[in-house]
């Protein structure tokens, strides 16, 4: 589990626990961050009407179109 939550036997990426101190560590200056319209912000889950659980995956173009809308 992590901080509570079972991870999916399928899940091959890497789990990072926010709460540990120890993935604070290290040097925080020169990260060389680089973010396009395209690449992806964040990911909402629902299970809809269906019942299903999906993911709908929002892009930063996404956030650009709210904060511009008047």
């Amino acid at each position: 589990t992590c901080a509570g939550y079972a991870i999916p036997p399928r899940f091959e990426g890497e789990a990072l626990q926010l709460d540990d101190p120890m993935i604070y560590q290290g040097r925080a200056d020169n990260l060389n961050l680089s973010c396009s319209e395209n690449d992806l912000m964040y990911v909402i889950y629902t299970s809809g009407t269906t019942g299903q659980p999906k993911g709908v995956q929002l892009e930063h173009k996404t956030m650009t179109n709210l904060l511009a809308y008047e």
